[in-house]
């Protein structure tokens, strides 16, 4: 899996940078992908920033941010304390 971020600088520049590659063992299901994508999230403290996720049109997808959605409740997770639309 990889997430991609893209941002722009002080310089008002766009930038694009590679976050994460990571092996995700089987099964490659909605569950262990949004674990995967929830815990990268929280360890770079993007929770309160994230605007857009831009996926593929796998159903796994559809799913995997629904779920995405509901760890958002986790005390961990702040995107919605702030009053952050995160649409699934």
């Amino acid at each position: 899996m990889a997430i991609t971020a893209h941002l722009i600088d002080d310089s008002w520049r766009l930038r694009t940078v590679l976050m994460r590659f990571v092996y995700v063992p089987a099964p490659h299901n909605a569950e262990v992908i949004a674990e995967e994508l929830a815990e990268a999230l929280i360890k770079w403290n993007l929770d309160e920033k994230l605007s857009t996720v831009t996926l593929d049109n796998c159903t796994t997808n559809d799913k995997m941010m629904k779920l995405v959605w509901l760890q958002a409740s986790r005390p961990a997770f702040k995107i919605l304390k702030k009053g952050y639309r995160f649409s699934a």
